[in-house]
């Protein structure tokens, strides 16, 4: 599942694998918001799926919140990282996640 703001984002992927990627193209303008809605609806195949979850922080942090919370799933089957975060520069996000990775460990 990927979130674009419209069909010119999307980009085509190659490789030998059987892949079948969901685009989705923001509709109310609020980034993420279409994307979160579609995992929390998810109905997720028979067993214990790994999941993969990478992308702006503020939609990653629900997502986590979805999977550990709502769906129990074991944290050695999820894989989450928040590459960035809106409104913030790269030197922001980097001093803004070591302090909550300081405080979770205090």
């Amino acid at each position: 599942m990927v979130e674009v703001g419209d069909e010119t984002e999307q980009q085509k992927f190659g490789g030998s694998g059987d892949v079948d990627v969901q685009w989705f193209h923001r509709t109310t303008g609020d980034r993420g918001e279409d994307l979160v809605a579609a995992v929390e609806a998810l109905d997720f195949p028979a067993g214990t799926p790994h999941v993969f979850v990478h992308g702006e922080a503020g939609f990653v942090f629900r997502i986590r919140k979805n999977l550990f919370q709502d769906r129990g799933l074991p944290r050695d089957r999820v894989s989450l990282s928040g590459y960035w975060r809106l409104g913030k520069n790269e030197d922001g996000w980097q001093a803004e996640k070591a302090e909550t990775a300081r405080q979770e460990r205090s």
